[in-house]
């Protein structure tokens, strides 16, 4: 039991530190895209669709 209370506490931690840093860089690229709006707003947005429109599964494979 303990081991997995363990195991558990590390698997949150780390959870939460990737969760963090991911909303960073959400509101970080966000942010220049607002202020500076235009071809960088529109650059972004069209990455973030792409991104969006990839399968996960095989970029983990």
């Amino acid at each position: 039991m303990a081991r997995v209370l363990f195991g558990a506490r590390i698997s949150i931690l780390f959870a939460l530190l990737l969760t963090a840093i991911s909303t960073v860089i959400g509101v970080c690229a966000g942010a220049i895209q607002g202020y500076y709006g235009g071809m960088t707003d529109l650059i972004g947005q069209r990455i973030q669709e792409i991104w969006s429109g990839l399968p996960v599964l095989y970029l983990l494979i």
